[in-house]
């Protein structure tokens, strides 16, 4: 894994076609990512092997679900 894997990747939705969204979907795990649907509706892409993503606004924590700070909320993964 390079580090440019394991850096989160954080983008705006746009309009995708089924089959986009098919070939994204494979291409996610062949980089061994997952997607996370930020509070305000966008995409973040983190590592498969973080545990959880959570957001208090514009601040994200990515780690173990035991140690989510309070106020965050944590974040369901896209598909």
């Amino acid at each position: 894994m390079t580090t440019a894997d394991k850096t989160p990747s954080l983008t705006n939705p746009e309009a995708e076609s089924t089959s986009d969204k098919v070939m994204n979907m494979w291409d996610d795990v062949i980089k061994e990512v997952d997607e996370y649907k930020t509070l305000d509706g966008r995409k973040l892409k983190t590592s498969i092997y973080n545990e959880t993503v959570a957001q208090d606004g514009d601040t994200f924590y990515i780690g173990k679900k035991i140690g989510i700070p309070s106020g965050f909320k944590e974040l369901s993964k896209s598909y």
